[in-house]
C-alpha cells in the first residue's frame, strides 16, 4: 500500500513538474531581436489630411512571410491597424498576453497598447492585408 501511494505521488510530481516546464517555456520564449523573412507590398496610401488629420496617412500593404520568418518584438504605438490574414497562419506572441495563432479569413485589430512579436511556424507562406494609419 505504502509503494502504490508512493509511486502515484512521484508520478503527480513528474506531472507537476512537466506542466510547469511547458508554462515556464512559454513564459521564457525570447523574442526574436531581428524580423526576417517577409516581403512588403504597398498597395496604396490615403493622405489623411483633409479629413482633419494632417501629417498622416492611410495605408494599405500586402505583407508575405515564408516559413520561418518573423517579425521582432515590436508596438503599433500612434500606428493603429487591422491585419487581415488571406492565406496560411501566423503565431502572434503579445507581451503579457496568451500566444494565439491566427489563420486565412480571422481579422487581427491593434491599438496603441498592442506590443508584440509574430512567427510563421507552418510550412507556407502567410499572405496578411494591412491597413494602418501612420504618420507621414
Amino acid at each position: 500500500m505504502h509503494r502504490i501511494a508512493l509511486a502515484g505521488a512521484l508520478c503527480a510530481a513528474g506531472l507537476v513538474g512537466a506542466l510547469a516546464g511547458v508554462a515556464l517555456g512559454q513564459q521564457s520564449r525570447m523574442p526574436p531581436m531581428e524580423s526576417k523573412g517577409f516581403r512588403t507590398e504597398l498597395l496604396a496610401t490615403l493622405d489623411l489630411a483633409g479629413e482633419g488629420m494632417a501629417g498622416h496617412q492611410l495605408r494599405m500593404r500586402r505583407i508575405t512571410v515564408e516559413p520561418g520568418g518573423q517579425f521582432a518584438l515590436h508596438d503599433h504605438r500612434d500606428r493603429p491597424g487591422l491585419f487581415y490574414i488571406q492565406d496560411g497562419a501566423i503565431t502572434e506572441y503579445p507581451e503579457g498576453a496568451e500566444t494565439s495563432e491566427h489563420g486565412a479569413g480571422q481579422v487581427v485589430a491593434v491599438g496603441s497598447g498592442t506590443r508584440h512579436s509574430e512567427e510563421n511556424r507552418g510550412t507556407s507562406r502567410v499572405v496578411v492585408i494591412a491597413v494602418d494609419i501612420v504618420r507621414k
